[in-house]
């Protein structure tokens, strides 16, 4: 059972690194057991996500080797889904791991317990722009480094969700469905006691995309808090980076 929601989270994953990539006009490609980009991603997305366990690591590795030798002058990373790769020869190192994270189905008292936030979605380049402030912080660095577009907003298997506060967004996320799943990302918070944040999100999900379990994947507090809220850990992945 748990494999196979780790199967499913590793390929919404990727359909959703693919959608920003596409959005940038630089999409990626779907093989048996790995997504790659051979073109470069925006910040904070790998190049490669694999979607196959350790069976498929001989396979994964020799693809990797071969879209690192291809030139290209920016640096490369991988999304290693399920720890079980070795790519230390290749000349990557660890940028950091994580735990997969699952909210399992029923999305308890979805619709019983008063919501403590009201959400709402973002729908127009303007809301997009506020969105991308709050969650980058600094407003000039977020649109220095702004890569989520119109056409994700648009999408109907996406939700760019926000509580608003007077100020702008209190908090936020993103919300993905694809692969039976829903994938949670992004998820940021101002002044407001994350767990909240972290047991109202899936429930929004279950309002938006009901009957699908919701997952994502964390790290450090992050990880601490949404445990904490009610979501399972599923298992292990590692970031990898070279250059």
């Amino acid at each position: 059972m748990m494999r196979r929601t780790l199967l499913k989270a590793a390929r919404n994953n990727a359909l959703w690194c693919d959608a920003v990539c596409r959005a940038q006009g630089v999409p990626g490609e779907f093989g048996e057991t790995l997504w790659l980009n051979r073109f470069g991603t925006p910040p904070f997305y790998p190049d490669v996500v694999t979607l196959a366990p350790a069976e498929a690591a001989t396979e994964q590795v020799e693809a990797i080797a071969a879209l690192v030798a291809s030139p290209r002058h920016s640096g490369w990373s991988v999304k290693d889904s399920f720890r079980c790769l070795d790519l230390h020869r290749l000349g990557f190192s660890v940028l950091f791991d994580a735990e997969w994270i699952l909210w399992p189905l029923p999305a308890d008292d979805a619709g019983e317990r008063q919501a403590e936030l009201s959400w709402e979605t973002a729908r127009s380049e303007a809301d997009l722009q506020i969105w991308h402030r709050a969650w980058a912080g600094d407003a000039t660095a977020a649109e220095a480094s702004r890569f989520f577009t119109a056409d994700l907003v648009a999408r109907p298997d996406v939700s760019f969700l926000f509580a608003p506060a007077d100020a702008g967004p209190l908090c936020g996320g993103i919300l993905n469905e694809g692969a039976g799943v829903v994938g949670l990302s992004n998820v940021f918070h101002a002044g407001i006691d994350p767990e909240i944040v972290w047991r109202e999100l899936p429930r929004e999900a279950a309002r938006r995309f009901p009957g699908l379990p919701v997952v994502g994947y964390e790290s450090g507090d992050e990880l601490t808090a949404a445990l904490r809220a009610g979501f399972q850990s599923a298992g292990p992945l590692r970031i990898w980076t070279k250059g």
